[in-house]
C-alpha cells in the first residue's frame, strides 16, 4: 500500500466518493482503484474458471481494471448503493 492509501484510509468512504465526484481528484481515484483491485482479481478468478484454457486470468484482471476505472468515473454516491455492488 502506498502513500495514497495511507492518506485516505481513515476517511469516510461516502465523503471520498462525493469529493471525487465534485473534484475528480487523481489521488482519490488512485485510492479507490487500489482499494477495489482485490475485488477485480477475485471476480476475474471466478470468471476464469468457466472460460476456455486459452483465456488468461491476467487478461481478465486487465480488462477488469479498465472496467473498474470506468465504474469509478460513473458511480453516483447519492444513489444509496454500495460501490462494490454497483
Amino acid at each position: 500500500m502506498g502513500k495514497t492509501w495511507e492518506k485516505y484510509k481513515d476517511h469516510e468512504e461516502i465523503e471520498l466518493w462525493r469529493t471525487y465526484r465534485d473534484d475528480k481528484t487523481r489521488d482519490i481515484r488512485d485510492f479507490l482503484v487500489e482499494k477495489y483491485s482485490p475485488l477485480v482479481k477475485y471476480v476475474a478468478g471466478k470468471v476464469a474458471i468457466g472460460m476456455p484454457q486459452n483465456v488468461e486470468s491476467e487478461d481478465l484482471v486487465s480488462y477488469g481494471s479498465f472496467g473498474l476505472q470506468d465504474a469509478i468515473e460513473k458511480f453516483d454516491p447519492d444513489r444509496d448503493i454500495k460501490f462494490k455492488t454497483y
